[in-house]
């Protein structure tokens, strides 16, 4: 098994109780861990420990690491990319966008109104164009 080298978090079986210290990369490490995985995301055991003896980190820390950036990865393949998603190597928009509002509904006259609002929201049509209706 790799030893963990200078790493600042404990390698080994976690004490009931206590929680393992969240692993801070330095740049250094996260430009070589980016550097192997756009030349190959599935490393084998001999290339995470090797690569762990080198950064000072866990070798189960490296492949943490690789599977988050694998997901991160297949997340941002299945999202279209927008204006609210900030992608790598981009400036984001300067100001934070709002999204679309709806104009404000007029305001209830009598008190019989609410009532019917409230059963309204919680009716349910199951088919619009046939006038079926579920209460919840």
């Amino acid at each position: 098994m790799a030893s963990s080298g200078s790493s600042s978090t404990s390698s080994g079986p976690v004490a009931t109780g206590s929680r393992r210290r969240r692993l801070v990369l330095r740049l250094s490490q996260k430009d070589a861990l980016q550097a192997l995985f756009q030349r190959n995301p599935y490393p084998g055991i001999a290339t995470r420990e090797r690569l762990a003896r080198e950064l000072g980190i866990a070798e189960s820390r490296v492949q943490v690491w690789f599977q988050n950036q694998r997901r991160r990865r297949s997340k941002q393949s299945r999202s279209p990319p927008s204006e609210y998603v900030h992608q790598e190597g981009e400036a984001g928009p300067t100001s934070t966008p709002t999204p679309p509002t709806r104009p404000p509904r007029p305001q209830s006259s009598s008190p019989g109104d609410s009532a019917r609002e409230a059963r309204r929201k919680r009716t349910v049509s199951l088919l619009p164009n046939q006038g079926f209706l579920c209460k919840l």
